[in-house]
């Protein structure tokens, strides 16, 4: 994939505007539209001759996708919301919402925006789509199934049910329902032939997962369903060969995931190439798990390699592996039976003969009124807060300590721990003794879940199951430097507004007088000077600040069919649908495709990339819902 080497996005160039310049080449030079330079458009019925609307061409549109995979791209800011005064309030309305929902469970969805990704999320509040932000040097790439280039999900969930699914049928006696009824034994007669092939037919769907499902829903007969599953999962091509050779050399174990765990997917890996009649020899698959291990069991790497001679077989890593991971819980047990500790503190014969305090004794008896100590809870001294009697309940077991201690020339104090039940709640320690939960054990095993984010170094959040892709990541301090200087600067126009957007800055002038827009201008412009890491650009009615780099949305889309496995396809159709400029380079990549639908929301006639157009955020709508109920039709 290859970055695009120009810029659709006009950039600003630094005119000298000193003294009675001719104004207009001031106005030539400058990012902020006046009214004397608006465009002039032709008629908008001769604009849609060149741009069709998709909402009239949708069927035509969808006639040349059948059979195609599609995927689907959206600006925010003018398409699914209307473009408003204050930018903090560019809310999508529950519909629209409820649309790209809908899409994006039928079709990959992604939303590219200028916005800073966290803000764009918390407007959509959809967790069904991937999200783009700051025009796309802000990606949260798929976390899910990869995809193999001829555009099949590579998710091979009807493998792990081959096996399952045979055993089923076997039980059942209908096993021969998978060849067809008209392969079935001739002693049959056609109802008990029709009984068989539905009691197969129920068993297969009873096995499968409502994604894989949906995708054979239409199959009436056991052996077509069989059929168009080993189609869909079970294909020999060149492109799913590839799709789970990349899952193998691609595999890496976590430290927070159990063994067993990860070693089962390794093996449902090995499995699926197996079934595909991919041959990898066991000599090999070792190595391959080998290269896989984490850091604390790297150790294990070199003893399996340098310890024996000859070769090494996959069952003897496995086996070295569990065999780490079961002693290592083991470890872990508590034991909580009774300890018995001889303390002995031994007494000088010469007590009390010398002067001055530093010949006595300091030892103290147990339960000293005179113990420094003092309990933070009950206020008693004696003891800690976390040993408070009153704090752990009268239920509850707590260590039982004797101490017995005799005068004379040598005193034992004999302390017993005859129980100790430890906390089994999480708790918030301020002391940080216990890191919120004192059992290690608990924290053994890892399960993904939706919500929860993690805090990256600029205190940007992310999901703790997602890695971003920030392709301008370096910049952030300098742009975060650009943005306090911002600030400053133009503090005194009144209605400008300055957003962060992570990794460009945005200045909206939607709300500033006219009579104001050279001094804003001029006052952003001088905050950059001649840095040549950054440069301007105009959207609509907002100045962007954006760092150097070839790197804008067409980049994004291109990123986003990669990480999906379509960039080599021909069997896949991307729809981009966006209103602002900065969409003309994604419109322009899936022109240069030579498929795939670039559509431009805009009322009014316009230079566009685009083939198709819609006239507002209410035809968006429209076209969503129409595309999510053609696929339902379709199903």
């Amino acid at each position: 994939m290859g970055f695009q080497k120009t810029h659709n996005t006009k950039r600003v160039t630094q005119p000298n505007l000193k003294g009675n310049e001719d104004l207009r080449n001031a106005q030539e030079h400058s990012l902020i539209p006046k009214r004397a330079l608006n465009f002039i458009p032709s008629s908008y019925d001769s604009w849609l001759v060149k741009h069709p609307s998709a909402l009239n061409s949708f069927d035509r549109l969808m006639k040349a996708a059948n059979g195609k995979k599609i995927v689907v791209f959206l600006d925010y800011d003018g398409t699914l919301s209307p473009i408003v005064n204050d930018p903090d309030r560019a809310f999508m309305s529950d519909e629209m919402r409820a649309a790209v929902y809908e899409v994006a469970t039928y079709f990959p969805t992604a939303i590219i925006s200028g916005r800073s990704r966290e803000k764009v999320k918390d407007f959509v509040k959809l967790n069904n789509l991937y999200y783009a932000g700051s025009h796309g040097m802000d990606i949260m790439a798929p976390s899910g199934p990869i995809r193999s280039s001829d555009g099949n999900q590579c998710d091979n969930t009807t493998l792990d049910t081959n096996v399952k699914v045979r055993a089923i049928l076997t039980q059942q006696k209908c096993d021969e329902a998978l060849k067809g009824v008209a392969a079935m034994p001739t002693n049959l007669s056609d109802t008990e032939k029709a009984e068989m092939d539905d009691k197969a037919l129920s068993a297969i769907i009873l096995c499968l997962a409502d994604k894989v499902l949906r995708e054979v829903a239409k199959e009436k007969s056991a052996a077509a369903m069989w059929a168009k599953l080993d189609k869909l999962y079970m294909t020999k091509s060149l492109a799913h060969k590839q799709c789970l050779k990349q899952q193998l050399y691609f595999f890496r174990m976590v430290e927070n995931k159990s063994v067993s765990e990860q070693l089962s997917e390794f093996n449902k890996i090995i499995d699926d190439l197996a079934n595909i009649d991919v041959k990898i020899e066991d000599e090999d698959q070792a190595f391959h798990l080998l290269c896989a291990l984490p850091k604390s069991l790297e150790h294990l790497n070199d003893a399996l390699i340098y310890g024996k001679e000859g070769t090494i077989t996959l069952d003897e890593v496995q086996a070295a592996l569990r065999t780490k991971e079961l002693i290592k819980l083991n470890e872990l047990k508590i034991d909580d039976s009774g300890e018995g500790l001889n303390v002995t503190r031994g007494r000088s014969d010469n007590r009390g003969k010398g002067k001055g305090k530093k010949h006595r004794s300091k030892s103290r008896a147990k339960g000293d009124g005179g113990s420094k100590f003092k309990c933070y809870h009950c206020h008693e001294p004696g003891h800690f807060k976390k040993d408070c009697p009153q704090r752990r309940g009268s239920d509850s077991s707590s260590a039982q300590i004797a101490v017995s201690e005799e005068e004379g020339y040598e005193s034992a104090g004999a302390l017993t721990v005859t129980s100790w039940e430890p906390e089994k709640s999480w708790v918030m320690d301020s002391g940080c003794s216990y890191h919120i939960c004192p059992s290690k054990k608990y924290f053994e095993t890892l399960e993904l879940k939706e919500g929860g984010v993690v805090r990256l170094g600029n205190n940007k959040a992310c999901k703790g199951n997602e890695v971003p892709f920030q392709p301008a990541k370096k910049f952030l301090p300098a742009i975060q430097e650009i943005l306090r200087r911002l600030e400053n600067v133009i503090k005194d126009i009144e209605g400008a507004k300055i957003e962060d957007n992570g990794f460009c800055i945005s200045v909206h002038f939607r709300q500033v007088h006219e009579k104001d827009y050279n001094v804003l201008e001029e006052k952003v412009k001088s905050v950059i000077g001649k840095n040549p890491l950054f440069y301007l650009t105009e959207g609509k009615k907002v100045l962007e600040i954006r760092p150097s780099i070839e790197w804008n949305k067409g980049n994004a889309v291109e990123y986003f069919l990669d990480t999906l496995g379509l960039s080599s396809s021909s069997n896949f159709l991307p729809v981009y649908i966006g209103d602002d400029k900065t969409d003309e380079d994604a419109f322009k990549v899936i022109q240069k495709r030579g498929q795939g639908y670039p559509i431009v929301v805009s009322s009014t006639p316009r230079e566009t990339n685009a083939s198709y157009s819609l006239r507002a955020p209410s035809e968006v709508l429209i076209f969503l819902s129409r595309l999510a109920k053609w696929r339902k039709t379709c199903l």
